[in-house]
């Protein structure tokens, strides 16, 4: 495929961009393609039909179940790049001193007093008056729930800073995502 554009497609700039679109072509000849497809809507027309068709290729091969071993290969290698990985399946909640709230500790970082957890609240709880000792982050994944005055829902974040203190309260349950201080007071 050269660098200028064509009038009609031919059977070389055809198979070049199925090459493309399936992933077949080195990187220079990727780099090549792609400077191509900006200057020649001929071959920039192709190439968007067949990404199409391409990405519906995945939805006709069989359903298969992944190697009982790739979960056991995922977290080796995540312990090897000293990532934190939590999978959903393996989550268990704790519940806490406050009916109907459960908390799945994610990440605690004693030495400077902050911990990552997800709280679960049922509908119609509330979590008493709190004081923060630092900050606290908190970022609304499902539900709704009133933090003090602030009426927030799924997909809103609130910030509060050390010394703010208020309530949780929730009207049909919520899933949280919050960072905060390991020692917060009860007010």
């Amino acid at each position: 495929m050269g660098s200028e554009a064509h009038k009609t497609l031919n059977d070389v700039a055809r198979d070049q961009i199925e090459l493309y679109v399936l992933g077949g072509l080195g990187a220079d000849e990727v780099r090549r393609c792609e400077q191509h497809l900006e200057t020649c809507e001929c071959c920039r027309e192709e190439w968007n039909r067949l990404k199409t068709v391409a990405a519906d290729l995945v939805l006709t091969g069989p359903e298969a179940e992944p190697p009982a071993s790739l979960k056991a290969r995922v977290l080796a290698r995540a312990q090897e790049s000293q990532a934190t990985l939590h999978l959903s399946g393996d989550r268990e909640w704790i519940s806490t001193p406050v009916p109907g709230v459960e908390v799945v500790p994610l990440w605690i970082d004693a030495p400077n007093d902050r911990h990552t957890l997800l709280l679960r609240m049922a509908p119609g709880t509330s979590v008493p008056a709190h004081r923060h000792r630092d900050a606290e982050e908190c970022f609304v994944i499902t539900g709704d729930v009133r933090v003090g005055e602030i009426e927030v829902g799924a997909g809103d974040y609130v910030r509060h800073e050390a010394g703010t203190e208020h309530t949780l309260h929730t009207r049909n349950g919520c899933v949280l995502l919050v960072n905060a201080s390991d020692h917060d007071e009860r007010v």
